[in-house]
């Protein structure tokens, strides 16, 4: 699987950026995409751990498909 997107949310404070991007970010998961191979970037660390927390507890709702990719969460690189 070869393809290359990206994904941009330009908006204000509280108009659903983190929410759009964890839906990307799972949405490329559903694909087979690896963790580690997806780059997030926020612009504060506050932001990138809430969109960590919200994405392994997307996860967390289907453990028995998801725990390898828990296992990768910590690793990903999803930072500012």
């Amino acid at each position: 699987m070869s393809f290359m997107t990206n994904t941009v949310v330009w908006a204000s404070a509280g108009t659903g950026k983190t929410r759009k991007l964890v839906d990307v970010y799972l949405e490329l998961l559903e694909r087979g995409i690896d963790p580690l191979r997806i780059v997030a970037v926020t612009f504060t660390e506050r932001a990138a751990a809430e969109m960590r927390d919200r994405i392994r507890a997307a996860l967390y709702e289907r453990p028995e498909r998801w725990m390898k990719t828990i296992a990768l969460l910590p690793a990903a690189p999803i930072s500012t």
